[in-house]
């Protein structure tokens, strides 16, 4: 039963406020009870979530007609329909290589995996320079590989030809004007027409290709 303040003493007694001697006397304790008074409709359809056919809480089924409350929350936490602000990054698609991820997540801290985009996430606005120089330095890197194995090859089992010749960055390929051998040439992966030297040049990591 609801007190005044001025009834909050040492020898106040439970038994003699009851609904018995005070609610149905109209007792003066009661007059502000209907204050919060709030609209119950509006607060079903904002914060109650309800299931059927789920368990009650004394552990029993619940059948078609039972519902079971899930989760509470107050009006206030309703959720809005604005949509969420995407985040600031550049996404990077990498092979499938173990090693190359790892060089990539040293050099990328924050990079997370993205479920979604099926690619690395790194955050930030100056991610997608930062990530294209970075894979311009592992090609850089992965060509220079190549270029020495090629190079290598070749010493081992050189081409034998005179308008072929081994310079220190590349092979420089001189033949007369032919439709024929500049469609071949041209098939070469990373074959380059040097207009003012008039000659092909071909790295040597093109050198099975050129073969």
């Amino acid at each position: 039963m609801p007190l005044t303040w001025t009834q909050v003493k040492s020898d106040l007694g439970p038994k003699r406020f009851t609904v018995c001697t005070r609610l149905l006397a109209k007792y003066p304790a009661w007059h502000d009870f209907c204050d919060g008074h709030r609209p119950l409709e509006l607060a079903i359809k904002a914060s109650l979530r309800i299931k059927a056919g789920s368990v009650n809480s004394r552990g029993r089924a619940a059948n078609e007609h039972e519902l079971v409350f899930l989760r509470y929350e107050t009006m206030e936490k309703e959720p809005s329909d604005t949509p969420r602000k995407p985040r600031v990054g550049a996404t990077a698609d990498l092979p499938h290589d173990r090693i190359t991820v790892q060089r990539f997540r040293e050099s990328f801290p924050r990079a997370r995996w993205s479920d979604s985009l099926k690619a690395w996430f790194v955050p930030g606005r100056t991610a997608e320079r930062r990530i294209g120089r970075w894979l311009a330095e592992m090609e850089a890197e992965a060509d220079a590989f190549a270029d020495e194995k090629g190079r290598d090859a070749f010493a081992f089992d050189p081409i034998e030809s005179r308008y072929l010749e081994a310079a220190p960055s590349a092979f420089q390929v001189r033949t007369p004007y032919s439709r024929t051998v500049v469609n071949e040439i041209r098939e070469i992966p990373f074959a380059r027409w040097d207009a003012d030297r008039r000659l092909w040049t071909v790295p040597y990591r093109a050198f099975d290709e050129l073969r």
